[in-house]
């Protein structure tokens, strides 16, 4: 049993002795170095979550300013466009008024010539007396003539039969008589 007993000493010494460095001491040593390393793992991992996590955000706030930074190019193109419309609508406004005056004073114009041709015919029995002269003077077709005095004839009697509508005292240039 002595062999026993000094084989059980011998084994309790190698476990718990610090001078040979027992096995729990040993058992220790690689789970507190297994512990360091898991614990430095998990601090790199943290590290590369963390500069993922800034990397990720500085990239969203580079994408929000490219954002922000279109939508004011879009905006100030948007305004510009605005200010083109805004000026071609006043061109064409000035443009239009432009036509509408010189159609004013083309028919003032015509107007006023139309006056003053009323005006430049005598008027009453010795204008048509005079009118009837010229246009024997000037017609050497009879049929013409009698044509003439045909409708001359018509337009004063309708003239004496509807002395207040205008539209039997006017004569059409166009007309087929």
């Amino acid at each position: 049993m002595l062999d026993c007993y000094a084989s059980l000493s011998m084994s309790i010494d190698i476990c718990f002795t610090n001078e040979k460095k027992g096995l729990v001491l040993m058992l220790q040593e690689f789970c507190s170095a297994e512990e360091k390393k898991r614990e430095e793992e998990k601090q790199k991992t943290e590290a590369q979550i963390q500069l993922a996590f800034k990397s990720k955000l500085m990239d969203e706030k580079i994408a929000a300013g490219n954002k922000i930074e279109a939508e004011m190019k879009e905006k100030a193109k948007l305004e510009a466009d605005k200010a083109e419309v805004a000026r071609l609508a006043e061109e064409a406004r000035r443009q239009k008024m432009v036509i509408v005056e010189i159609e004013r004073q083309e028919q003032d114009k015509q107007r006023v010539a139309d006056l003053n041709f009323m005006n430049s015919v005598e008027k009453g029995e010795v204008g048509v007396k005079k009118q009837l002269a010229v246009l024997r003077e000037e017609s050497d077709d009879s049929k013409a003539h009698m044509q003439a005095i045909t409708s001359l004839h018509t337009i004063f009697s309708q003239i004496s039969s509807h002395p207040e509508e205008i539209k039997f005292r006017k004569i059409r240039r166009d007309h087929s008589k």
